[in-house]
């Protein structure tokens, strides 16, 4: 799907796309109305590669060497799908931020994680292991460009841009409707 496709079927949705047909947003902002939709793209497919399955996603595998447990974030990162370093007995999904809770247990040397319960935190770009050990995987999901979706996604793309550019609007129930439509669409396996 293109830029323009999606486009013409947000506007399709949003009931814009003739100019005969009735209005729903009536404002001098609908003249602006496409610059609001290619606004959103990116954010939109953020939000659904976070959702669908593996199978449909840009999956990476990091292969670089680390030292002492911390990891460079990707620049083309999207969301975490598992790290074990060496020494854990279990990969883990989930990074928890900087200003957590988690984070500060972390950095404790009596509180921190073990080999049986790993963690890893945010910290300045990079993603800190706990305990530290040689990287044996590291997969994520990388950037896509709206072009390498298709069907369901592209459909569900849509209408999270569609949900979006309502939240511009300032009409939160259509902006709801509409994220709900993009999560029904989203393949479950």
């Amino acid at each position: 799907m293109t830029e323009e496709q999606v486009v013409a079927k947000v506007r399709e949705i949003m009931n814009e796309a003739g100019a005969d047909e009735t209005l729903l947003l009536l404002s001098e902002d609908t003249v602006k109305l496409d610059v609001y939709i290619k606004s959103v793209i990116t954010d939109a497919i953020h939000a659904i590669q976070n959702y669908a399955p593996l199978r449909f996603l840009n999956l990476q595998y990091y292969t670089d060497a680390i030292t002492d447990g911390v990891i460079p974030f990707p620049s083309d990162c999207v969301r975490i799908v598992s790290i074990k370093l060496s020494g854990w007995k279990r990969s883990v999904s989930v990074v928890y931020e900087e200003s957590s809770e988690e984070y500060k247990i972390q950095h404790n040397e009596i509180t921190t994680a073990g080999i049986h319960k790993p963690k890893c935190v945010f910290s300045n770009n990079t993603i800190e292991c706990f305990p530290a050990g040689d990287l044996e995987n590291f997969s994520y999901i990388g950037e896509q460009d709206i072009t390498s979706f298709t069907g369901l996604l592209a459909e569900a793309i849509c209408y999270y841009c569609a949900s979006l550019v309502y939240k511009i609007f300032e009409m939160p129930q259509q902006g709801e409707a509409m994220k709900a439509v993009a999560a029904e669409l989203i393949p479950k396996e």
